[in-house]
């Protein structure tokens, strides 16, 4: 199957009416097997090179309808298509869409017509020498079929010697254009059970917002204390490197050039005529620098960011997300520096809890850094060498935030429980005595691990109470015992 304009035979994504495509696989009832390694094309690239044929798979093919969607996709239901009745598929491909917003309406088209027969999934292990991928082998029958047999291959070595890993039969009928998330037998219920006893981290309300991109760091990112631009015109940058869980400590060395105001409509792009006249030094640097500024593409004016997200919502946010995570890695952001930050594009993300929220940006906190939470997000979200999964919108949104009715007395005081342990986090991370230890070189005492854990039982039993209290434990009622006092 080819996907280029010169493709030899009938087997291509392109119309057999184009010059040259035949209908060799199209005058006989079909292929009995499709085996394959599509290409691995992201829509972006193919716009870039022949944007005409990537808006025609788009409209051709249903599995192209949302999204950035990859190129593999398309030869997903294109094998399908030339295949006879009873034919069969069998693909080396990456299993993102199994999770990613663009693979839905292809899970949706294999969901419906049951086409799923078999999956070997390799998880974060690389099949192809030399290049990065993350791939599973994907076999389909058209007739149908009515279960899928998964396979999770944790140990390549072993499993190419073996043929054999971890399997699980899944139902055709439990599939739908939803995620696929494949957690087992055990998983499953699990997965399902936590996800019932909470509500999306995004309907609490929250807002999720990604940081903003300069489009040239080189120019807007300035040293401290360097006197190009006037002090006013600075924020403080926020990479990911700034923090961790429950730590936010802003790398002092830097300012990015900010050249944004207060308007009535919230925060907007200096005027160009104001620039100049109340930042006259901002002004001159940023003008020895615009034949670099406008070679920025996206800009829309010569000076500002190349993508200004969200810069309202990042000035009420209350928690920093990492882009990438190997564990939990979230951090309160202190009132001190609402109004000051500048969160790179780099950097992550930010959450804005709203003030019709049952719950506070603290007691979140603890449950987001908790091994629960990181445990659905390493069953949900798209994994990485070394255990690393990224924390986007699409699947952090998605965490299940345990409300409790603040009216009761007894969930108000396993509320406040938590805030105040992750307050008192907060505040041990920001200590040099803890902020400067290590794993290798520790300094402080283990007070701070000792806490983390403790917030850690607290979030155990706010999800599995029943357990934990059949196990003759109550970690809420001894905290309650202990009157923890507040660090105001």
């Amino acid at each position: 199957m080819f996907h280029r304009a010169d493709a030899p035979r009938g087997d291509s994504l392109l119309p057999a009416d184009k010059p040259g495509k035949g209908s060799e696989a199209t005058t006989r009832n079909g292929f009995d097997l499709a085996i394959g390694n599509p290409p691995y094309i992201r829509i972006q690239t193919l716009t870039k090179s022949d944007p005409e044929l990537a808006a025609y798979y788009k409209q051709r093919y249903q599995s192209a309808a949302k999204g950035n969607y990859d190129l593999y996709v398309c030869f997903v239901e294109r094998g399908l298509e030339l295949l006879h009745q009873n034919g069969q598929l069998a693909f080396i491909q990456p299993h993102k869409f199994f999770n990613n917003q663009y693979g839905e309406p292809l899970r949706g088209f294999l969901s419906r017509n049951r086409n799923l027969r078999h999956i070997v999934h390799f998880g974060t292990q690389q099949i192809f020498p030399g290049a990065t991928n993350y791939v599973c082998l994907l076999f389909l029958a058209k007739a149908g079929v009515e279960s899928c047999r998964f396979v999770r291959v944790d140990n390549l070595a072993l499993w190419l010697q073996i043929l054999t890993a971890t399997e699980e039969i899944i139902p055709a009928s439990s599939l739908t254009s939803a995620e696929w998330n494949f957690a087992g037998e055990v998983g499953g219920p699990l997965l399902t059970k936590l996800k019932s006893a909470g509500v999306r981290l995004l309907d609490l309300p929250a807002e999720m917002s990604r940081g903003s991109s300069t489009g040239d760091d080189e120019v807007f990112v300035l040293e401290s204390g360097s006197g190009i631009v006037e002090p006013e015109l600075l924020r403080i940058p926020v990479f990911a490197t700034d923090f961790s869980k429950f730590n936010f400590i802003p790398n002092s060395k830097w300012k990015v050039i900010f050249p944004y105001h207060e308007t009535p409509n919230g925060l907007e792009l200096m005027p160009e005529q104001e620039l100049k006249k109340e930042f006259p030094r901002g002004y001159r640097y940023l003008m020895s620098k615009k034949p670099e500024l406008l070679k920025r593409k996206g800009a829309r004016f010569w000076f500002g960011f190349t993508a200004p997200r969200n810069l309202d919502l990042h000035d009420k946010a209350q928690i920093l997300v990492p882009l990438l995570a190997e564990k939990g890695s979230f951090a309160i952001v202190p009132r001190s520096l609402h109004g000051k930050l500048c969160p790179m594009a780099s950097g992550g993300f930010t959450i804005m809890l709203h003030d019709s929220s049952p719950v506070s940006a603290d007691y979140v906190l603890g449950l987001l850094n908790s091994p629960i939470l990181f445990w659905i997000l390493l069953r949900t979200s798209n994994s990485f060498r070394g255990g690393w999964i990224t924390c986007t919108k699409q699947y952090f949104g998605e965490l299940p935030i345990r409300v409790l009715n603040r009216h009761d007395q007894k969930e108000q005081s396993a509320h406040d429980a938590i805030v105040r342990l992750v307050e008192l986090l907060s505040w041990l991370h920001a200590q040099p005595s803890v902020a400067k230890s290590t794993r290798e070189h520790p300094i402080d005492p283990d007070i701070a691990a000792y806490i983390e854990q403790w917030v850690n039982a607290l979030v155990y039993e706010l999800y599995f109470p029943v357990e934990i209290c059949a196990a003759g434990l109550q970690f809420f009622e001894l905290t309650e015992s202990l009157k923890l006092p507040s660090l105001d």
